[in-house]
């Protein structure tokens, strides 16, 4: 099952992000120190949704196993753009389509917001499974960020890509 998340979530995700954050330190911009600092209310505040704003979560019975952020633009120029944030299935749970069924609800949900025309997110450029999934949902690379991040002093291409509604 596939929902937005909402402020009782948050223990469920800050479970999971961390996680994330503890596998794959290299796919995301945040660190694990940072996040397990995060209070529970300020977790909940963080995943609320909000206009142009919103978390999905995959569930395998009550267990949060796949997540995924939506943000809107609003500034005048740059409201008619979106970007995807945090997407990340327990590595466990991967190969079950859970990842495209995550990206086809947000797609879904971001058509019914008025103006949105597309919605952009980064992935580390080695990441060939991430790239090909979102590839597989109608992203397209448009351009290639060297060295975008650095994890203990390596250094990390991001692919940045466009998905047009």
């Amino acid at each position: 099952m596939i929902r937005m998340l909402n402020k009782q979530d948050a223990e469920a995700y800050q479970t999971i992000r961390l996680e994330a954050l503890r596998v794959n330190p290299e796919a995301f911009g945040s660190t694990y120190e940072r996040e397990a600092a995060f209070t529970v209310e300020e977790i909940g505040r963080r995943i609320a949704p909000e206009a142009g704003k919103f978390t999905l979560g995959a569930f395998e019975e009550d267990r949060l196993i796949g997540i995924v952020t939506f943000v809107r633009d609003n500034g005048p120029k740059t409201k008619h753009k979106a970007n995807l944030y945090g997407m990340y299935v327990s590595a466990e749970c991967r190969g079950k389509g859970i990842g495209g069924k995550l990206l086809d609800t947000l797609i879904k949900e971001a058509r019914q917001l008025d103006g949105v025309e597309q919605i952009t997110l980064t992935v580390v450029q080695d990441n060939e499974r991430a790239k090909a999934l979102y590839v597989t949902s109608g992203f397209v690379v448009f351009g290639i960020e060297k060295n975008a991040l650095k994890v203990e002093e390596i250094y990390y291409d991001e692919a940045w890509m466009v998905y047009f509604l």
